[in-house]
């Protein structure tokens, strides 16, 4: 099993003006189009914000942010992508479908 430690991987600063490369609706949000209201949980790999679109239409998301540096030293990146294919694909009454990905 491949291991990587947390100093060899790089800190990468996020840029809140850079679009998303998913949108279910295929608008050109940003990050910075959102406003965080408050912690709801958090897990292992990261924490769950209620967060707020801003602008003319106000709507309520649930965002999932996770720790990538913790996904890379666990070596658990193929399942963090097979989380997100299936959140963005599926279409269940009992799971959240993914409607943004920064």
């Amino acid at each position: 099993m491949n291991r990587v430690s947390y100093n060899s991987i790089q800190q990468t600063t996020f840029n809140n003006k850079k679009p998303n490369l998913f949108s279910r609706k295929g608008d050109k949000a940003v990050l910075a189009d959102f406003t965080i209201k408050k912690l709801i949980g958090k897990g292992a790999f990261g924490k769950v914000f209620l967060i707020e679109k801003t602008g003319k239409k106000r709507e309520i998301y649930a965002m999932k942010s996770i720790e990538k540096e913790r996904v890379m030293v666990e070596n658990l990146l193929e399942e963090t992508k097979l989380e997100n294919w299936i959140l963005k694909e599926g279409d269940h009454p009992f799971l959240m479908r993914t409607e943004y990905v920064f």
